[in-house]
């Protein structure tokens, strides 16, 4: 097939009026013209395949094939090692060591997958080569071989279909995201959106708008004024542009540019009002910096969902909505600060994030000296600094909050069992003086391997103990082993007053319960009724406040809401009740903040003190029979 000339392309339907590509934009609408062309189609899943000369190869290749495609995958890869092993010169030898390399891929042995597949990507032969050169793609990227992935996959584009199609662009715009290429990023992102599913299509929307919240300010203009008209591109970046421009004249033409494209893509609905156009003043312009590489990669994407979330959800605060400005911190302190401080230069009203304790801190200091309030997501007991907010209750809030439960429902005796490593020590010592504080008397202190998977010894020590509270700060998945071995000592989670006995002691377990979810009543679901749990944050969707927040963010992502995403979204509304309450500048929104002002949100009402952290109660949660829901007494009337 011929490709149009580059003046054809200039005047398809994404590109405005008398515009021509630039050579940076011009392998985007490429893209699209394959897409509307007619390449020979590839099929990644099939192996056309010659036959063997030899009969007994062939039939002891086809068995091995016949296993793969009935998902039947080890022992499909013992029968293709050993027909590898036994016809090392048969021509299907280069298929099976293919299908060997997806085997690797599937199983994420990606060194393995690509030392397999390189040699099959360098047939002669474009029926073997092809479906080795895509899988040995997909393994480079893996591997953070962007630029080589991108060489390999390039040459498919227009050519998949469905599942494999989105596979193929989501890795070619992840690959060009890494290398820094917007527009290359963005244009296959747009080719990603166009064959996703609607979950995928939210997925798309989040990553299109953190990559265009990448490029310095300085760079927005030409890259907006070089995207064609009507494209994913364009969307984002002119709602960026628009976002932080001064000209109102010029945000207003960019707004309405955009509103086409926008809807287009599923930013917005038709008929709503314009973000940016309710309100005459300064640009509402939030930074965020979450670690989008590296080991906190994982939390860092949680809170920019959450972010991204709180920053359009329209319900709650009137009409004020807010352009997200995101940075990747890269998970390095010394980046979390320089990052911090383009924001500032870029004129955000506020900063949201880190995450990690080490880059928030460095990039507090850095909003600190520059006059920019900073709402962090780290889970710290740092000291107090000048406008920087902690959106997260600290875990020995979280702990005193069990102990002021116990006392209020009449236990009166409790024991602890916590890992002995600094986060058990200290979620004790925060248990403890807070029980001692209320009249609890605290009658044994246990300790455990943090490691551990059976809790015989110490269940057997604490049988001997008279107590009817019991305090565990660990993981929820911990309870699911702790909670069954205390039953078979006869010690039963139960409600505050319920029933116990002779033989069956019924108590109270409090537990931080870290990373909860609703596979702890599945696992354990009889051996916690009753339990009390301070995870931070629950996604109770039967509870009428937070089920919108959990139907809204199972809609854009097809995933249930955890703690890290609850928290981004409401530090990012925090900032916007700041706005809708008429701040118009940083000092504004910092006095906001500081004054003790309560912005109700989904992980609680919202409110700071003094020193930046939070005062609000932490919520707590209890397990009734399938559910485990909010307790509203522990809420002040949230």
């Amino acid at each position: 097939m011929r490709l149009p000339s580059r003046q054809r392309l200039a005047a398809g339907p994404h590109q405005r009026p008398g515009r021509l590509l630039p050579g940076r934009w011009t392998a985007v609408a490429v893209v699209f013209v394959l897409l509307a062309g007619c390449p020979p189609r590839f099929d990644p899943r099939a192996a056309p395949v010659k036959p063997s000369p030899d009969p007994a190869a062939d039939a002891a290749f086809r068995e091995a094939r016949g296993r793969f495609e009935a998902g039947a995958v080890d022992d499909a890869r013992t029968k293709f090692e050993g027909f590898v092993a036994r016809y090392p010169g048969d021509p299907l030898r280069p298929v099976a060591a293919t299908f060997l390399g997806r085997i690797a891929l599937g199983k994420r042995e990606f060194a393995r997958a690509r030392e397999l597949l390189a040699g099959p990507a360098a047939s002669g032969d474009p029926a073997v080569a092809e479906p080795a050169r895509y899988h040995l793609g997909l393994t480079v990227h893996r591997l953070g071989q962007h630029a080589e992935a991108r060489r390999l996959l390039r040459p498919f584009a227009g050519r998949v279909a469905g599942p494999d199609a989105a596979e193929l662009y989501g890795t070619l715009a992840d690959a060009g995201a890494k290398l820094g290429d917007v527009p290359g990023a963005l244009g296959d992102y747009e080719a990603f959106f166009r064959v996703a599913r609607e979950h995928e299509r939210a997925w798309v929307r989040e990553r299109a708008e953190a990559l265009a919240a990448t490029p310095p300010a300085a760079q927005l203009g030409g890259l907006y004024a070089a995207a064609p008209g009507g494209s994913l591109a364009a969307a984002v970046l002119g709602h960026r542009l628009a976002a932080i421009t001064t000209d109102a004249p010029r945000r207003t033409g960019v707004l309405r540019e955009i509103r086409s494209a926008r809807q287009t893509f599923g930013f917005e609905v038709a008929g709503a009002a314009w973000p940016g156009t309710e309100v005459e003043g300064d640009a509402r312009v939030v930074g965020c910096l979450v670690s989008l590489t590296g080991k906190t990669r994982a939390v860092g994407e949680a809170a920019l969902r959450g972010a991204l979330l709180g920053a359009n959800a329209q319900s709650g605060i009137g009409a004020e909505r807010v352009q997200l400005a995101v940075r990747d911190t890269g998970g390095d302190p010394v980046r979390a600060a320089q990052a911090a401080r383009e924001l500032a230069g870029e004129g955000v009203i506020a900063i949201v994030g880190p995450v990690d304790r080490r880059e928030a801190a460095a990039a507090a200091r850095a909003a600190e000296s520059l006059s920019v309030p900073l709402v962090a997501l780290d889970v710290s007991e740092g000291t107090a600094q000048a406008g920087v907010f902690h959106a997260l209750p600290t875990p020995a809030a979280r702990a005193a909050a069990l102990a002021s439960h116990a006392a209020a429902r009449r236990v009166q005796r409790v024991a602890v069992v916590a890992p002995d490593n600094p986060y058990g020590r200290k979620q004790t010592a925060a248990f403890v003086a807070a029980a001692r504080a209320a009249g609890l008397q605290v009658v044994a202190e246990e300790r455990y391997d943090p490691q551990a998977t059976s809790f015989g010894p110490v269940v057997s020590r604490l049988r001997a103990r008279p107590f009817d509270g019991l305090f565990v700060p660990d993981r929820a998945s911990v309870l699911e082993l702790l909670a069954p071995a205390l039953a078979r000592a006869g010690i039963w989670s139960r409600p505050a007053g319920g029933p116990g006995g002779k033989k069956v002691r019924g108590i109270v377990l409090m537990s931080t319960a870290e990373g909860l979810s609703a596979r702890l009543v599945r696992a354990a679901g009889r051996y916690v009724q009753g339990a009390v749990l301070a995870p931070g944050f629950y996604g109770d969707a039967e509870d009428e406040r937070v089920a919108p927040f959990v139907t809204a963010f199972r809609d854009a992502y097809a995933e249930e809401p955890g703690l890290f995403e609850a928290f981004g979204h409401d530090a990012v509304r925090a900032v916007r009740a700041a706005v809708a309450g008429g701040a118009r500048t940083r000092a504004d929104v910092r006095a906001r903040l500081q004054r003790g002002a309560i912005h109700p949100g989904v992980t609680g009402h919202v409110t700071f003190g003094a020193d930046g952290h939070r005062i609000d109660p932490p919520l707590l949660y209890q397990v009734e029979g399938e559910r485990i829901r909010l307790l509203r007494e522990a809420t002040k009337g949230r």
